[in-house]
């Protein structure tokens, strides 16, 4: 059975909590993926100061929050990631749901047509925001999507029972005393819950000059999500080229 408006239109922590074990569903072109919600985040506007509504902040971006409950709200993160969102609460308070990881149950060999990956962990697929909408063809084309009443992105009800785990959200510092809230919800010993692991490299370079030209780069620690790292890397490989060219001589 479809979620319908009664369950959306409740604030974003509760739904956040409850939308796991919920069935995300993805029809394309006659096509079904079905997945199941394993990791959400809760975004509490106008106090939140982790939400891009913050302070009642009316956007272009951010006006489908402002509307009815159950629309998709759907952005780009490192000017190329979708990022799918739930909007919650009532109309005219910006709260929302981010759909962080989901787990495949249905439809693998139409998701690797969206997502061509190395990896062969099916994990990899679906583990993370802007994977899974690469995955299941989101993009902000469905920004505003009715999940209510659509046919083409839908969330149905379940009755399996799940260990819920509550945590602090991810990367966002800059929330201040904001980022301590335990609104991340996940389903315990998942496997396609998102990853956060330590990266040593080149993320941010300092300098100690030795000469005219010579200087040498430091290692600091940086902690993101694989998918950040994998820009960060390509970003520090170009830096890394140009200090280590002739002029430089390191």
């Amino acid at each position: 059975m479809k979620l319908g408006l009664e369950f959306y239109q409740r604030d974003g922590v509760n739904v956040a909590y409850d939308l796991l074990g919920k069935l995300l569903i993805r029809e394309l072109e006659g096509q079904k993926i079905i997945t199941k919600i394993v990791e959400t985040e809760a975004y509490i506007g106008p106090e939140d100061k982790g939400c891009h509504a913050y302070q009642n902040k009316r956007t272009k971006r951010t006006e489908v929050m402002f509307g009815r409950a159950g629309y998709a709200y759907v952005y780009l993160i490192y000017g190329m990631y979708n990022c799918l969102n739930i909007v919650t609460a009532k109309k005219g308070k910006p709260e929302a749901v981010l759909i962080r990881a989901v787990e495949l149950i249905e439809g693998l060999d139409i998701i690797r047509e969206y997502r061509d990956i190395k990896s062969k962990k099916v994990e990899e697929l679906t583990n993370g925001p802007g994977k899974l909408c690469q995955a299941l063809a989101i993009d902000r084309d469905l920004n505003g999507y009715d999940m209510v009443n659509g046919g083409k992105l839908y969330i149905l009800d379940s009755d399996e029972k799940v260990e819920v785990v509550t945590d602090k959200r991810i990367n966002i510092d800059y929330a201040e005393e904001y980022r301590d809230k335990l609104w991340r919800f996940y389903i315990k010993d998942n496997s396609f819950v998102s990853r956060w692991i330590l990266f040593i490299g080149f993320v941010k370079l300092s300098f100690l000059k030795i000469g005219s030209y010579n200087r040498l780069p430091y290692f600091s620690i940086y902690y993101g999500s694989k998918m950040q790292i994998d820009i960060v890397y390509q970003i520090s490989s170009i830096i890394v080229i140009f200090l280590t060219s002739s002029k430089f001589n390191i």
